[in-house]
């Protein structure tokens, strides 16, 4: 015995105002009652590629020319392809060649060289999407990781209320699913699973479910716009 739910992030606002693409409730028509023990998992997971790469947590960067002044600055928000388009913000004329940037697309890392006593500072979540550890740079150094403008978003995490808890890093939480990041900017990509993990329902009696869709960073998914679509899978325990 087994059955299907489909649940929309915008379908229960009437009934809860608060919803969010990245943390909703639908409301049931009717309730669901489980005898026996049950388990769930995700067969389709349809969601919208519309965040941005660069917000305001990893958009800040400084430098000094050698004067001894430290200027902070913020390249817009937005979604950025590819690292030359990070690169070509970040430069500006009063470098006057005391700080270049160089990408090489072959390795993929990104070089960083100042003249004299000119600085780079890169803030955390910035440096991250160039491929350094956060803090100062001086000279001539090229990253020790791979460049990636998607590096904040490799993965979406998929929690449900319904199930049991699970050991997850240092924590427990109602793991449904781990979503590889697929597609580019403004699509709307289709996770299909014919083979589903299932877990164990632990709420016999319910009309809503819960769904709250994280990073590995543990924040919110922030969609800019549109829908995400979870198909649940129900079925009998199977006991091997």
């Amino acid at each position: 015995m087994s059955f299907y739910i489909t649940v929309i992030s915008d379908s229960s606002k009437h009934f809860f105002p608060g919803n969010k693409t990245s943390h909703f409730t639908t409301q049931l028509p009717t309730p669901i009652t489980l005898n026996d023990e049950w388990e769930m998992g995700l067969v389709d997971f349809i969601y919208p590629h519309t965040w941005y790469n660069i917000r305001e947590d990893n958009n800040l960067f400084g430098f000094d020319l050698g004067d001894g002044k430290s200027i902070a600055r913020r390249i817009p928000q937005g979604y950025y392809e590819s690292i030359p388009d990070i690169l070509d913000l970040m430069y500006l004329e009063d470098f006057k060649k005391k700080i270049e940037f160089h990408y090489h697309p072959i390795v993929k890392r990104v070089k960083i060289k100042t003249k004299g006593h000119a600085k780079n500072f890169l803030n955390k979540g910035f440096s991250k999407l160039l491929g350094f550890e956060p803090g100062e740079i001086k000279g001539k150094v090229e990253s020790p990781y791979i460049a990636d403008p998607n590096a904040s978003f490799p993965l979406i995490y998929v929690y449900c209320d319904l199930i049991e808890p699970q050991i997850v890093g240092d924590v427990q939480a109602p793991l449904l699913k781990i979503v590889k990041v697929e597609g580019k900017d403004g699509e709307v990509v289709n996770a299909h699973y014919t083979r589903p993990h299932y877990v164990p329902v632990i709420r016999r009696h319910f009309q809503t479910i819960e769904m709250v869709l994280r990073l590995h960073s543990e924040e919110l998914v922030p969609f800019e716009r549109g829908s995400v679509i979870a198909v649940l899978h129900f079925r009998m325990r199977q006991i091997v």
